[in-house]
């Protein structure tokens, strides 16, 4: 990775030689990515530009993608109640 985006990664590699995206089409950043996720009141036009669309019956590709955001999201939920938790004396 080049300063946060997937511009030698496979996927990325792979992506690149079936399509081509519109010129105002944001470029790919994983840490973007992940806090259009996890914080709902920032829009970093990530999430809607980069997510699988289309459920198909029987894809279990996009059910895992599901999984992995519940997952993603509750975890940087709890780490942040933890911290928060840690840094009031709550917790030692």
């Amino acid at each position: 990775m080049v300063g946060g985006e997937l511009r030698h990664s496979w996927a990325y590699s792979r992506w690149q030689s079936y399509a081509s995206l519109p010129q105002h089409y944001p470029v790919f950043n994983p840490m973007y990515y992940s806090l259009d996720v996890v914080l709902p009141f920032l829009d970093l036009r990530q999430k809607s530009s980069w997510q699988l669309k289309g459920r198909k019956a029987g894809d279990w590709l996009h059910g895992l993608y599901e999984l992995y955001l519940i997952f993603h999201v509750l975890t940087v939920y709890l780490l942040t109640g933890l911290v928060v938790a840690a840094l009031t004396g709550l917790v030692k």
